[in-house]
């Protein structure tokens, strides 16, 4: 997987749909998802290491953090907030 490919956006392809967006409820959306990004980012990072030079004594410890970021995600996308500004958008 590309490193911060994980979530469907890479913040290259970002940036550009916020100068562009006009509603303030899009802006927003787009300013939250930013930290989803992010996380996603850090995760596919944490993913390769696993899979390139991580000791597997590491395993563990490195599944609780990305589960972790995970819920963090999840907890960002389905947020009273988040929702509500989606159906606005």
């Amino acid at each position: 997987m590309e490193a911060g490919g994980l979530y469907g956006v890479r913040l290259w392809g970002l940036v550009p749909c916020m100068e562009l967006a006009e509603s303030p409820e899009v802006k927003e959306i787009l300013r939250r998802y930013r930290e989803v990004w992010a996380i996603g980012h850090a995760l596919s990072l944490m993913e390769w290491d696993m899979e390139t030079y991580m000791p597997e004594a590491g395993f563990r410890e490195r599944g609780e953090a990305r589960a972790v970021l995970r819920r963090m995600i999840q907890k960002i996308l389905t947020s009273q907030g988040f929702k509500s500004l989606v159906w606005r958008a």
